[in-house]
C-alpha cells in the first residue's frame, strides 16, 4: 500500500480517473467499496492513513481497514524481521540520494 499514492493503481482510478480499461468512468463515490490497505513501514503507514483520511472526506469512502503489518508465508514465528530502507530526514546520505523506488517501496 506504501502512502496509498505512489505506484498505486487504487488511487490512481479512485481519485484521478485513470485506468487502462476502455468503458472505465471515474469513481465518484466510494461508499460501497471496502478497501484493505496492508503497509509494513511505519512513516508510510502514517502517509497511507492520511491519503485514505482525504479520500474518505472527498470521494465518501465510508471504510477503509489500514491494517500496520507485513504478510508472510512463515505462520509459525510470533514475529518475523523485516528490513526497509531508512528515508527519514536524519537518514544517512547514501539512503536519501536512492530512487524513490528503493528508498520509500523497498522492503523485505
Amino acid at each position: 500500500a506504501m502512502d496509498g499514492k505512489s505506484n498505486d493503481p487504487m488511487y490512481s482510478m479512485f481519485v484521478r480517473g485513470e485506468n487502462t480499461f476502455t468503458d472505465f468512468k471515474p469513481f465518484d463515490n466510494l461508499r460501497n467499496w471496502l478497501p484493505v490497505l496492508i503497509e509494513p513501514v511505519p512513516v508510510n503507514y502514517n502517509a497511507l492513513i492520511d491519503t485514505y483520511r482525504t479520500i474518505a472526506e472527498t470521494k465518501h469512502l465510508g471504510c477503509a481497514i489500514p491494517i500496520n503489518a507485513l504478510v508472510s508465508y512463515n505462520s509459525s514465528k510470533a514475529t518475523c524481521p523485516f528490513c526497509y530502507v531508512n528515508a527519514h530526514e536524519d537518514a544517512p546520505e547514501d539512503c536519501k540520494a536512492l530512487p524513490d523506488w528503493q528508498r520509500l517501496q523497498l522492503g523485505t
